[in-house]
């Protein structure tokens, strides 16, 4: 009766076995396109953060230009707070990671 078992039982593991290693398998393939893409979009919003930081900069310049100074403040501030996002999402993305 035991011998019975045994046999059954490795009949079920040799047929759900190769089940089972494809799923894992799809799984990580997923799961390596999806790094993939974050690391992409990662390297793009460094990027863009970067560009943005820097932009911060030249707003002082329009001051020499004769742009009013509240309006430059006003552009500075919202630049600042864009990059404050960025930053929050680029450490989100980092994490996701």
């Amino acid at each position: 009766m035991n011998k019975i078992k045994i046999f059954t039982c490795t009949v079920l593991l040799a047929l759900l076995l190769p089940f089972y290693a494809h799923a894992g398998a799809s799984h990580a393939m997923r799961q390596t396109d999806q790094t993939t893409q974050q690391l992409a979009y990662l390297k793009l919003l460094l990027s863009q953060l970067r560009d943005a930081a820097s932009s911060i900069k030249n707003i002082e310049n329009l001051t020499m230009v004769g742009m009013p100074r509240n309006e430059v403040t006003a552009m500075r501030h919202a630049m600042e707070l864009k990059v404050q996002d960025m930053q929050k999402e680029a450490l989100l993305t980092i994490h996701n990671l």
